[in-house]
């Protein structure tokens, strides 16, 4: 009977463990014209990665990659440069693109219909779009200067300031909840969320001067950089009216540019040799993603720029002095005990089985 409620007991004590991440990573490259000039914004879930590379003309051009066409370079709205920021799951692909006016504005591009001016005549680009077709980004007003601007259920709508110069919108999640920064009446870059379409409602920062976001998922959590007290940028997530900082490798500088549904933050961080890596969390807990790689692997990972909800990641990294883009596609997620968790549990038992037996 002693023996039935150690086993017993021991199964408790197993399943309240504290898990760690194994997560092996295969690493698919990502070719460019030109790796060390080109960027890679975002990735929806179809693995599809939008951004803007260099032609061979050496003109800035957006594009959408799949592993099975390579880069698609998708053309402009007649000028000679255009560069895509967001990609939704229905494969529409937002940004800005000069015109035969020279007029840099808002483009949508899909498969089908190819690119498109969105609002005809407005100086902006898009930043970023919700799986609805709503977005946001940033436009210009005569006369105002730069000003944040939305779109949503066909209505397009400028902001206002924190009391500054300026405004940008960056991020809608499906809610038509979105983020942004703008410069306060020092103008200095304070991050906001507005929730009904207008009022832009300051996130604080982290005891610094200033705040930027980059990303809003559906259960709004707020990712992105903050200055901390000592001046640094710090990477932080903002949830329920709190700003709070993540976790580095000691340097100083961190930078949270993503994060998903479930969670998972992306980034980089400095480490206290001032080497910069792309890392993750999750659940407050950083990882260094170079340490899901084979270890043959020639690349050093520097920075994670975007991921979707099957945890496909955008990295950056470098090899004797080359930039190349990549995307970690997981192939692997299970959770264990930590090490110092079965330790202390195989200490336990010992002491229990003691005390049961004697």
């Amino acid at each position: 009977m002693k023996l039935r409620l150690l086993y017993i007991f021991s199964f408790i004590l197993l399943c309240c463990a504290s898990p760690a991440l194994a997560i092996n990573y295969s690493i698919e490259k990502i070719a460019s014209i030109t790796p060390g000039n080109s960027w890679k914004w975002d990735i929806n879930e179809s693995g599809q990665v939008t951004g803007w590379d260099y032609t061979t003309e050496g003109y800035e051009s957006a594009f959408v990659y799949t592993p099975e066409s390579g880069i698609e370079f998708i053309g402009t709205l007649g000028g000679d440069r255009s560069l895509a920021f967001a990609i939704n799951d229905n494969g529409v692909v937002m940004g800005g693109a000069r015109t035969e006016e020279d007029i840099h504005t808002m483009f949508s591009w899909t498969e089908t219909s190819g690119m498109t001016d969105v609002l005809p005549g407005t100086l902006g680009a898009t930043y970023n779009l919700n799986n609805s077709g709503n977005h946001v980004g940033q436009t210009w007003v005569n006369g105002v200067g730069q000003r944040g601007y939305t779109y949503i259920n066909g209505e397009y709508n400028t902001l206002s300031t924190l009391g500054g110069s300026s405004s940008v919108a960056q991020s809608i999640n499906e809610l038509n909840v979105f983020v942004g920064h703008s410069t306060d009446a020092n103008e200095l870059k304070k991050a906001y969320i507005c929730t009904d379409g207008s009022t832009m409602t300051p996130l604080g920062t982290l005891g610094g001067d200033e705040s930027v976001p980059y990303k809003i998922n559906d259960n709004n959590q707020i990712v992105g950089w903050s200055h901390n007290p000592q001046g640094y940028r710090q990477a932080f997530i903002w949830e329920a009216g709190i700003m709070t900082s993540l976790t580095d490798f000691g340097g100083n500088e961190s930078n949270a540019a993503s994060i998903n549904n479930n969670g998972v933050i992306i980034g980089y961080s400095k480490s206290s040799d001032n080497v910069y890596n792309a890392v993750m969390w999750i659940e407050g807990q950083i990882y260094n993603l170079n340490d899901f790689l084979s270890e043959d692997s020639e690349w050093t990972l520097d920075r994670a720029h975007a991921i979707n909800e099957l945890g496909q990641i955008v990295v950056t990294g470098t090899a004797d002095g080359l930039k190349q883009w990549f995307i970690l596609n997981p192939t692997a997620d299970v959770v264990i005990p930590e090490p110092t968790t079965l330790f202390l549990l195989l200490c336990s038992l010992i002491g229990l089985k003691k005390r049961f037996l004697s």
